[in-house]
């Protein structure tokens, strides 16, 4: 016991006089290559020593010393514990003396970055989008390849940790004129991606179901449906067609996923099943799920389109109905019934198809359709449809 105390007394003592001259290094107001070489060879890399550091740090003459030492090029990797199988994603402490400088030494902190080695350490990539968020337009912007990278992540557990400082880049992005830039972020965010679990065995002799897969996200389904609801709003500000086309080309391609196996139904989604109202209904199923979220986005998107522009409306429904899957008919039903007048030879070539009044797959959306546009249509018109009501009564 006596020899554990000597031991510990002589590493607090050690501790203390690091941190003292960590302490004395920082305050320095005339570092040299010596002092930063002293610092990179001798000053522990640790979390508590550099956190220590960087705090107090302030002085930007220390910014290309510390580079040129290689400070700055390896972040730490995320740690993985095997006992408990968990991981463990340290923030950098050098991310906070490099958002301090970016606004008065942008080229060089964006040379630094530049240079930094890619980890996948949600912390560390959720630092470095903090600090491009700091740095000048132009540095800003040749930095773009960089930050796409640091917005992906095989941990959807940490990629909460980006969301916040992803979508303040995105602001920035839309207030430097960068239109594409923040499309494409947003885009990465919320891409969806392939189910990663293995098919299930189909044994010999069982009838062939084929169930449907389950596309995965790179945010926690809450979140996903949180950042459509808000984070999502600046771009729709920009630009509602841009907006919409990439809302409905992410729930386009989650129900290829999805169905990805299944050949039987084509572009059948069954959605009509889950989702029975593209209003907000209390007959509607699993409200927080990915394909609600987009639904939700989509309608009130396409609300914001034909409300500048109600002439969009025949556009809108081509381009809805070329995507083929079942909820697209549906949307392009539920938006042209708020402007039916608008288009009527698009409201009366669906509203006379004989195909959609009897196909249960679109009945709400296309009874909204009818109970607002009947008005416009022809008498003749108007017989057609009185007929095939008296025959199905």
């Amino acid at each position: 016991e006596t020899v554990f105390h000597v031991v510990l007394d002589s590493l607090e003592i050690r501790y203390s006089e690091i941190l003292r001259k960590i302490d004395e290094l920082s305050q320095k107001a005339e570092p040299t290559k010596e002092d930063a070489k002293f610092f990179s060879s001798n000053i522990p890399n640790n979390f508590n020593t550099y956190t220590h550091f960087f705090k107090e740090l302030n002085n930007p003459k220390w910014l290309t010393l510390l580079r040129d030492e290689g400070v700055f090029s390896e972040p730490p990797e995320p740690e993985y514990n095997p006992e408990d199988r968990t991981t463990r994603h340290l923030p950098w402490p050098a991310t906070t003396y490099l958002e301090k400088m970016a606004s008065t030494q942008s080229g060089i902190v964006k040379d630094v970055l530049n240079d930094v080695k890619d980890v996948d350490n949600s912390n560390v990539k959720a630092g470095l989008l903090k600090i491009t968020a700091n740095l000048a337009k132009e540095d800003r912007a040749q930095l773009l390849e960089k930050v796409k990278s640091w917005i992906k992540t095989d941990h959807n557990f940490f990629q909460l940790t980006l969301t916040d400082p992803a979508s303040k880049l995105i602001i920035k992005f839309i207030e430097d004129g960068e239109e594409n830039a923040a499309f494409a972020l947003a885009s990465i965010l919320l891409e969806i991606l392939p189910d990663s679990k293995p098919r299930p065995p189909i044994e010999k002799g069982e009838p062939i179901y084929i169930p449907k897969r389950t596309p995965q996200v790179r945010l926690e389904r809450w979140h996903y449906n949180e950042f459509l609801k808000k984070d999502f709003r600046p771009l729709i500000e920009l630009n509602p067609k841009r907006a919409l086309d990439l809302a409905c080309s992410l729930l386009q391609r989650y129900l290829e996923l999805e169905n990805e196996d299944r050949t039987n139904d084509e572009y059948e989604d069954y959605s009509s099943i889950s989702r029975p109202a593209i209003e907000n209904h209390e007959q509607n199923h699993n409200h927080d799920n990915i394909e609600d979220g987009l639904i939700n986005t989509i309608r009130n998107v396409g609300f914001k389109n034909i409300e500048a522009d109600p002439k969009k409306i025949e556009t809108l429904f081509k381009e809805l109905d070329a995507r083929k899957w079942t909820i697209f008919r549906r949307m392009g039903f539920y938006l042209l019934s708020e402007v039916p007048d608008i288009a009527p030879e698009l409201t009366k070539k669906q509203l006379t198809n004989k195909l959609f009044f009897d196909n249960s797959t679109v009945e709400h959306e296309f009874a909204r359709l009818l109970n607002r546009g009947f008005k416009i249509l022809s008498p003749e018109d108007q017989k057609i449809i009185l007929d095939w009501i008296d025959k199905e009564e």
